[in-house]
């Protein structure tokens, strides 16, 4: 029986730690900094982007779109939130010092693994 893993921390953007996230079927939390969130969301890869620029394709294709999904807006202005998320969860780092040793925890906007060290 495969196991989830309790935490996906993304420390960078480098194509060989970004590999699995292009899945369709990957539905984790991931963990980055905003600029490593921006980054994601943005990705399109140059074969794509020159059929968008040639007009075959009427839309941009982002490599990484799955990972946040926006709610849906309806004709008569109300949001339809079903199938919408948000799986890149930007943190901070903070660095302090506990009995004399440098100490790192991440905190999220969410505060869901705040202190984590």
């Amino acid at each position: 029986m495969l196991v989830a893993p309790a935490l996906h921390l993304l420390t960078h953007t480098h194509s060989d730690h970004i590999n699995g996230l292009s899945a369709k079927s990957f539905g984790y939390q991931v963990i980055c900094s905003q600029d490593a969130k921006e980054m994601l969301i943005r990705h399109e890869l140059y074969a794509e982007r020159e059929l968008h620029d040639l007009q075959f394709r009427s839309q941009k294709t982002r490599t990484f779109a799955h990972l946040k999904v926006g709610p849906w807006r309806q004709p008569d202005g109300r949001m339809y939130y079903k199938g919408s998320r948000d799986l890149l969860v930007r943190f901070f780092l903070i660095d302090f010092i506990r009995n004399n040793t440098h100490v790192w925890a991440i905190e999220s906007s969410s505060s869901k693994y705040t202190d984590l060290v």
